[in-house]
């Protein structure tokens, strides 16, 4: 089910922009929250990713983002610091189960409810990593504007 009225709105978040190899999403993840770590920082929240290229080869070209309890982390040549991270007029949908066979199911829905309703994708896709009760899923999100 394609929710129309989402939303990502947080304080204080670290990111860091990578490429990889798709098979490689985990290993470059874990790194991530490793370096938030070392830079002293508490995570806060849900992991998330903007992905910025149409993989090209398998190739991958993400930021990854996560909240953080600290007010002002030193930034490094890898991360950066947001006080405020907020992107509203979203589209979102839930991926439950094999996320990637149905997130390819999942953004060909999203894109074509834009193209039904007269919307154009402003933002790349996010992917919000969720952990809730033990199970797993992945909430897929887009921006939009009307044409």
């Amino acid at each position: 089910m394609i929710s129309m009225r989402d939303s990502i709105c947080y304080q204080n978040v670290i990111s860091k922009k990578d490429t990889f190899y798709y098979k490689d999403m985990g290993r470059h993840l874990s790194e991530f929250l490793r370096q938030v770590r070392l830079a002293g920082a508490h995570p806060n929240g849900n992991v998330f990713c903007a992905l910025n290229n149409v993989p090209q080869e398998k190739i991958m070209k993400v930021e990854f983002f996560v909240p953080v309890k600290d007010e002002d982390i030193q930034e490094t040549s890898d991360l950066r610091f947001y006080s405020y991270f907020s992107i509203d007029d979203m589209m979102s949908i839930r991926i439950k189960s094999r996320f990637e066979e149905n997130t390819e199911k999942a953004y060909s829905a999203l894109l074509e409810l834009m193209k039904a309703t007269s919307l154009k994708q402003v933002t790349p896709p996010f992917h919000i990593m969720n952990n809730v009760d033990g199970k797993r899923f992945v909430t897929l999100k887009i921006g939009y504007r009307a044409f």
